[in-house]
Order: C-alpha cells, then structure tokens, then sequence
C-alpha cells in the first residue's frame, strides 16, 4: 500500500502542464486585407482580414503610409508603434463592427491575443 501511495505522490509531482493553449493554428491565407476607407489613403491605420468569427487586426502607427513610391522597406515595430491584435468572437462578424462609428453590440469578444514582438515591413509602388 506505501508502494502504490508513493507511486501516486511521485506521479503527481512529476506530471507537466503544457499552459493554457487554447488555439492550435490561425489562419487567414485564404481572406483578403479590409479597411474601412473606400481606398487606402495616407490616413489610413486600420486594416483587418475576417475569417468567419476570427479576425487578425493590425493598427498602424499614424503618419506611416505616404503617398510616394517608397526607396527602401519601411518598418514598424510590434508592439510600440504598431498593434497586431488576434480575436474570436461569439458569432460571425462583419466589416461593419471595426468601421460603424458605433460598433454593434453583437457579436461579442470571446477572447483577444495582442502580439508580443515583431515588425510590419511596408513597401510602396506605384501603380
């Protein structure tokens, strides 16, 4: 009986956790950026991509886009100057919760993830 309780106690002790992950993979390769301008300006800051009840939103930094052909790649740190934000939510969503000057009440943020280190890399062409 001491062998059986002292298997069981080194077991217990020995066992690991692997956290709290929650989400096994994101994945928005097959949906396209939005916005809530009709084009992208040099004002523009808020893109998005939707994925049913997911959605992967990136905030720039204000002043970051220009209207000229850029020379060389320009970077934005994450976070610091830019935000990189991952959310489900409770239902579908749509383009109208991140662009209503009043987001609707539903759906509602089940969970969001902001990113922890990284950098945008923008290039400008004309076209």
């Amino acid at each position: 009986m001491n062998r059986i309780l002292l298997l069981f106690i080194l077991c217990f002790f020995s066992s690991c956790d692997d956290g709290d992950l929650i989400i096994e993979t994101i994945d928005f390769n097959d949906t396209s950026i939005t916005f809530c301008e009709s084009t992208t300006t040099v004002n523009s800051t808020l893109f998005f991509k939707l994925n049913t009840a997911e959605a992967l939103i990136l905030e720039l930094q204000s002043g970051l886009l220009k209207n000229e052909v850029s020379a060389d790649t320009i970077k934005s740190a994450i976070p610091g100057q830019s935000m990189l934000t991952y959310r489900t939510f409770s239902d579908n969503t749509s383009k109208n919760y991140f662009c209503d000057a009043v987001p609707p009440i539903t759906p509602t943020v089940v969970e969001e993830f902001e990113g922890q280190g990284g950098e945008v890399f923008i290039t400008t062409v004309q076209s």
